[in-house]
């Protein structure tokens, strides 16, 4: 008597389980597509969050760019000077033609 109330729980129980993986019915399409959510959300972020860095990457290298096209202009204004300009001495003016102040 006993045996037979453990088996009809083992067996309830059992039925309620549910492996993980593919729908059990056509009823389950739901899951699945929460289940496709749970893997394509992450992955979208990701890819979007890697095109955000490398439009931001590709911005500053632009400026920098920029700069280091506006520094050598200084640089090479500055080497054409044979007196240094109001608040620099010659040892500054030395040292930008060295590139040790850029």
């Amino acid at each position: 008597n006993n045996r037979a109330v453990v088996e009809a729980l083992v067996t309830s129980r059992a039925s309620g389980l549910v492996k993980v993986g593919a729908p059990q019915s056509s009823d389950d399409k739901p899951a699945m597509a929460r289940r496709t959510l749970f893997f394509l959300i992450p992955m979208l972020l990701f890819m979007f969050c890697f095109a955000l860095q490398s439009f931001g990457l590709h911005i500053a290298t632009h400026f920098y760019i920029k700069y280091m096209d506006a520094q050598s202009a200084i640089v090479e204004a500055s080497s054409a000077l044979t007196d240094p300009p109001p608040g620099l001495d010659a040892s500054d003016v030395h040292m930008i033609k060295e590139g040790q102040l850029l």
